[in-house]
């Protein structure tokens, strides 16, 4: 019966390279990233201490990598984030 579910759901929402995954392609995402991050490491602290200058090195670093696809409020809101695969997500959520 699961099986028959699961093969329904698949030719319904099916693993593709549309813009928006379906519910099963999400739901099972999430669930191999959960099982990815060993328990010892899901609640640990970032070991670096927040401070103004590495705020501005973070800060820099998002710039210089990251901000042509995520914009620099972190939207995705460009001409490269909104037409790449995956589609740059929001970073403000």
């Amino acid at each position: 019966m699961a099986g028959g579910w699961l093969g329904y759901t698949m030719f319904r929402t099916g693993f593709s390279a549309k813009a928006e995954p379906g519910a099963l392609e999400i739901m099972m995402a999430r669930q191999v990233r959960h099982l990815a991050i060993p328990l010892s490491q899901r609640n640990a602290a970032n070991p670096i201490p927040d401070s103004p200058a590495i705020l501005q090195e973070a800060r820099q670093h998002f710039a210089d990598h990251c901000a042509t696809c995520h914009a620099n409020d972190g939207s995705g809101d460009t001409p490269i984030g909104k037409n790449v695969y995956p589609k740059a997500p929001d970073l403000r959520k």
